[in-house]
């Protein structure tokens, strides 16, 4: 008997009690089954920027196809976990190329968490130290 991933999402983020700004860029959207925190790093402005670019560069990767995957994959657990990689990749490259057309926000960054769901299963990716947790019950 198999069971039926019942999805429901809402998200929020919150300023702390150290920083003067939030950082962090958020994307919650249940049509994709897409899912991702960005923490922008060292209290700059330029983590703002750098949160807010990767989050827009996965969304923009991922929203395209849809629910359609057109790469082969071959030597990848799954095609949502090949998809949400690259495009984690794709968000690194982003920034990486703002960065280096503007020298002045050159060291910004960004952790990223990120979840993809597909029928019955979530791929889940990060880069840094936010993290993603699993609740039951």
């Amino acid at each position: 008997m198999s069971r039926t991933l019942t999805l429901k999402a809402a998200g929020r983020t919150d300023i702390g009690r150290v920083r003067e700004t939030n950082q962090d860029a958020l994307l919650v959207r249940e049509d994709l089954g897409l899912f991702v925190v960005a923490d922008g790093m060292d209290g700059r402005a330029t983590g703002e920027i750098a949160s807010a670019i990767a989050v827009k560069a996965i969304e923009g990767f991922i929203e395209p196809f849809g629910t359609d995957w057109p790469c082969d994959t071959i030597g990848a657990p799954t095609d949502a976990l090949a998809r949400l990689v690259a495009a984690v990749i794709h968000a690194n490259q982003r920034i990486y190329q703002i960065a280096v057309k503007d020298p002045s926000p050159r060291w910004m960054g960004t952790t990223v968490v990120a979840a993809l769901v597909r029928r019955n299963s979530v791929c889940l990716a990060h880069v840094g130290d936010s993290r993603i947790y699993r609740l039951r019950n």
